[in-house]
């Protein structure tokens, strides 16, 4: 699997946009051309299992539809190629993706689907909070997640969440603003199956409760208010204590590497709301440097409406900010559906503009699969930057793993509405 940047740029008319060429002649799926194998392995909820719709473009020809068997889909391009799927979120409601890259840079893909309208779950158990104020139990983002007062002797939380298995990770704090009296505990339960209406995890702080280290170093980190984060393999992020209101210092508690397993990680992130900068950098210790660069700022791009389309299709004109960019997000959200498309800057070359394909004459595309004609949309474009390999940046939603400790991964932002 490759990943290194392309610094090669392609012909200027190779460039003009990002569109393809047009559809395929309506035959149906196609192997493609010849040259270098790349290959496409798609999951739903977390098994290896075929799209609505998988097309690929091999330079600026024509985009055509891809077989798969059981997930795996196989293409080859000599050089600039796209990546086209939907996932069918719930029944009606499409995601589009594109992925746009060189072979020189990527030449494998898996992506993560989810499908179905999660179900309605408890999940609840015995609470023992060992004296603390308070005791936080969640699962993954947000979808269970409650602060329940120290002095309950039980919990319950209800969500949405779908049929798997999740780690569920306690955290007790306590009231005092003062780290001196901080005295937090975490409890990690991995590998919890969701298959009933309730799950029941008991937590006792005070028998399986492990202690939180505090940590306390001058300020290394600019002025933006700053999260520090507990990520497990599962997936669940938990957010750990910080203060920052003695000058000069910042205290933090965070999960020893002795209580980490499998790509558990740490992450420091800084959002500036009005530069829309945001800075993360991922660790397994207190020792790693954790010095938070800005990205370059982003300007606002120029978003229009391609003409004659049949469904809403933005063009996003550019300036491309300084600095290496690792990768360029172009996304436009509605009731309808979403379109998001991930382009490398090898792909890219010396283009200042993105535009949304035509893939209407493509074989089994269907207009459900785009965005209504019309219809108001929310716009965003991120240029990235990071040390992360990019064959792991384009997973997106991937979760981190240990191997990234020390490594960081900041995005400029802008958005809007069209119209």
């Amino acid at each position: 699997m490759k990943s290194s940047i392309s610094s090669s740029s392609v012909s200027a008319l190779a460039l003009i946009s990002l569109v393809g060429c047009g559809g395929d002649d309506g035959g149906g799926p196609d192997a493609g051309p010849t040259g270098v194998p790349i290959q496409l392995r798609t999951h739903v909820n977390g098994a290896q299992a075929d799209l609505v719709w998988v097309a690929a473009q091999a330079g600026d020809g024509a985009v055509v539809q891809l077989a798969g068997s059981g997930g795996s889909y196989d293409f080859a391009a000599s050089d600039r190629f796209a990546l086209y799927w939907v996932c069918e979120s719930r029944p009606g409601l499409h995601e589009l993706h594109a992925l746009y890259a060189t072979v020189t840079e990527l030449t494998s893909h898996v992506v993560r689907c989810t499908s179905g309208a999660p179900a309605r779950r408890t999940l609840s158990g015995a609470l023992d909070s060992n004296g603390a104020d308070f005791a936080n139990i969640k699962i993954l983002f947000s979808e269970l997640e409650d602060g329940i007062a120290g002095a309950e002797t039980s919990y319950s939380i209800e969500g949405d969440v779908r049929d798997g298995t999740y780690d569920v990770v306690g955290h007790t704090t306590y009231a005092s603003p003062d780290p001196a009296d901080w005295a937090d505990r975490i409890i990690i339960k991995r590998g919890v199956a969701f298959t009933s209406a309730n799950t029941v995890v008991d937590m006792d702080f005070a028998a399986e409760g492990q202690p939180l280290p505090l940590h306390v170093e001058p300020h290394p980190l600019a002025s933006d208010p700053i999260t520090f984060d507990f990520i497990t393999s599962g997936g669940t992020h938990m957010q750990m204590r910080v203060d920052e209101t003695v000058a000069g210092t910042l205290s933090w508690t965070y999960v020893p590497a002795s209580l980490m397993t499998g790509t558990d990680i740490m992450v420091a992130t800084q959002f500036n709301t009005a530069t829309q900068l945001q800075r993360r950098r991922y660790f397994k210790a207190p020792a790693t440097d954790l010095t938070l660069t800005p990205p370059p700022a982003l300007e606002a791009p120029t978003v229009t409406a391609v003409d004659g389309a049949s469904s809403t299709r933005l063009r996003f004109d550019f300036t491309p900010p300084p600095g290496d960019v690792a990768l360029y997000v172009f996304s436009n959200e509605a009731a309808s559906g979403t379109i998001t498309a991930e382009v490398t800057p090898g792909w890219l070359g010396a283009a200042t503009r993105y535009e949304v394909p035509d893939l209407s004459a493509t074989s089994g595309w269907m207009d459900v699969y785009g965005i209504n004609l019309g219809t108001s949309t929310a716009w965003y474009m991120r240029a990235h930057y990071s040390d992360i390999p990019l064959d792991v940046l384009v997973q997106g939603d991937v979760v981190p793993s240990a191997s990234w400790d020390g490594r960081f991964w900041n995005t400029s932002l802008q958005a809007g509405n069209y119209p």
